[in-house]
C-alpha cells in the first residue's frame, strides 16, 4: 500500500523559515534571514540605543554584503531602517532614517556597491516586526532591513 504523506508548508526561497511563516518572501539565495524570513539586520548589533553609528563590530557583516551584491548584479537594494517605539513619532522617524543612511553610507563608502542600487527609507516605529512589549522585542524593533528588488 502506498503510503501518503501530507506535504507541509513550502519553502519557495529556499531561507528555511516555511512560506506559510515568510514576512519577506523571495529573498535572494545565500542571504541569512532572521525567524521572520527577512533580510535583517538586528539594531541591537547595529546601533547603540538611540544612536545612528554603524558599530565596529559590525563592518564585517555589511562587508561580506558585496558577495550577494555581485552574486545579483541587476539588484537594487532599499535599506529600511526603524525604531521600536520609545520617543515620539517624529524623532523615532528621523532616527530610522539617520539609521538607513548610515548603513547606505557605509556600503558605499567602504564596501564598494554602486550609489545607484541602494535607497535609504526610515519608517520609525510605524511598522514593528514584534510587539513593543518587553525590551527583548523593542531591541528586535530596533533594526535595519534590506529590501531586494530584482
Amino acid at each position: 500500500a502506498a503510503v501518503v504523506v501530507a506535504a507541509g508548508p513550502g519553502d519557495e526561497d529556499g531561507d528555511g523559515v516555511t512560506d506559510d511563516k515568510d514576512a519577506c518572501p523571495g529573498t535572494p539565495k545565500g542571504i541569512a534571514v532572521d525567524e521572520r524570513g527577512c533580510w535583517a539586520l538586528s539594531s541591537e548589533v547595529l546601533f547603540d540605543f538611540d544612536k545612528s553609528v554603524v558599530k565596529a563590530e559590525f563592518y564585517p557583516f555589511l562587508t561580506d554584503t558585496k558577495k550577494i551584491f555581485d552574486d545579483y548584479p541587476t539588484m537594487r537594494v532599499q535599506i529600511d531602517g526603524h525604531t521600536d517605539s520609545v520617543g515620539t513619532d517624529a524623532y523615532n522617524q528621523k532616527l530610522s532614517e539617520r539609521r538607513a543612511n548610515a548603513v547606505k553610507n557605509y556600503l558605499i563608502n567602504k564596501v564598494g556597491i554602486d550609489a545607484s542600487r541602494l535607497k535609504a527609507v526610515g519608517y520609525g516605529e510605524s511598522r514593528p516586526a514584534f510587539p513593543n512589549d518587553s525590551a527583548e522585542n523593542r531591541d528586535k524593533n530596533r533594526r535595519v532591513e534590506f529590501t531586494p528588488a530584482m
